[in-house]
């Protein structure tokens, strides 16, 4: 993705300082892959980890 200043639309001094709740709405829509309530531009701003470097990739048992 392209740097979050390279977003068209913008205005200077934009801050993204999201509630709890509206983190966890975002998580859920990503889980269930509702298209309808996730804002295009939110990967920008809270970027998914996938792969090698994703949430739970590693066993409990293997963790330091």
């Amino acid at each position: 993705g392209g740097e979050i200043n390279d977003l068209p639309g913008l205005p200077a001094g934009v801050k993204f300082d999201p509630t709890d709740q509206e983190i966890l709405e975002h998580l859920e829509a990503k889980v269930r892959s509702d298209i309808h309530k996730l804002h295009p531009l939110i990967d920008e701003f809270i970027p998914t980890l996938e792969g090698e470097n994703g949430i739970c990739y590693t066993h409990p048992e293997k963790l330091p």
